[in-house]
């Protein structure tokens, strides 16, 4: 639970049987179900993948460690052409082109 967080989830039980179900919970939810109500039978867990926007947060801070110039560079030594490099530095730090450019400048001059 504290690796996942209180994602959702879908609690199958007994599939391809006549006593078939599905309840969805948020893993909180579950936790506390099953500590009122002993399972039993046979289950599968389908638990809901990480967020989007959480992923993007991450990868952002993750290129955020770098300078500028060393993500510039990291897509350069990859054999990304200069301009190319600068939109997909842009891209990942979720800031517009223009402020990567003008980064580059001053650190040029």
């Amino acid at each position: 639970f504290a690796a996942l967080g209180d994602r959702r989830l879908t609690i199958c039980r007994e599939l391809t049987k006549i006593h078939e179900s599905a309840m969805q919970f948020t893993l909180s939810e579950a936790i506390y179900y099953y500590e009122q109500n002993a399972p039993k039978g046979e289950y599968v867990l389908v638990i809901e993948g990480r967020n989007m926007a959480d992923l993007e947060q991450e990868s952002r801070d993750a290129w955020a460690q770098l300078s500028v110039n060393e993500h510039m560079q990291h897509y350069l030594s990859e054999g990304m052409d200069r301009k190319d490099a600068m939109k997909q530095v842009a891209k990942d730090r979720g800031v517009p082109k223009r402020e990567i450019y003008q980064q580059l400048l001053n650190k040029d001059t």
